[in-house]
């Protein structure tokens, strides 16, 4: 059922129905705007618009296939997580030298998860792990003013969350406790 109200609000179903869903036929023309009105529409190349009253249109964000971000501020000075989810640990380990560690928690359906760090000098290195190999520590030694990039998936299980990951550590002589920076990325699935 579709009702409008007389403040204006617009109900699409019912309660008792799991069939509340809004559907747009795709358009191959140009959608010709009205001065105060937005219009909504999905075009032939699948992806849904938004049209102000000017004429200015965009493609609303494809939540489908974007990927997340989430920026995270850690104080170096003592051992921290700085991601965790079902499949991965990531930690600062604070000690000597302050280490940076990761663990698998859930194994991918097949095969094993695939890693690749990137240090600030452009050493490259590969690693290829279960959760049976336990934890690693993928940089021995993030020293001040230093940047590590890591990516993590799984070749063989496209249902399974990617990560790019940035860390950047400041230097104690500018900043107190040593910040650093996280940017955690989770990418979509692939096929």
């Amino acid at each position: 059922m579709f009702y409008v109200r007389d403040d204006a609000t617009v109900t699409l179903g019912s309660a008792s129905s799991d069939q509340n869903v809004l559907a747009f036929r795709e358009t191959t023309q140009t959608i010709s705007n009205t001065a105060n009105y937005g219009k909504v529409y999905v075009k032939d190349d699948e992806n849904l618009y938004f049209q102000d009253g000017s004429g200015n249109e965009g493609e609303v964000l494809n939540t489908i296939s974007a990927s997340k971000v989430i920026t995270k501020k850690l104080n170096t000075t003592a051992t921290a997580t700085i991601y965790t989810d079902a499949n991965i640990l990531l930690e600062f380990q604070d000690a000597a030298t302050d280490d940076i560690a990761l663990e698998i928690l859930t194994n991918p359906s097949s095969e094993d998860v695939h890693i690749l760090v990137s240090d600030v000098g452009g050493s490259l290195t590969a690693y290829d792990r279960v959760i049976a190999d336990g934890k690693l520590d993928i940089d021995t030694d993030f020293g001040n003013d230093d940047r590590l990039d890591i990516t993590i998936f799984a070749p063989s299980d496209a249902t399974y969350q990617a990560y790019r990951i940035t860390l950047v550590k400041s230097n104690p002589t500018t900043y107190t406790n040593t910040p650093m920076m996280a940017i955690i990325e989770l990418l979509p699935t692939f096929s």
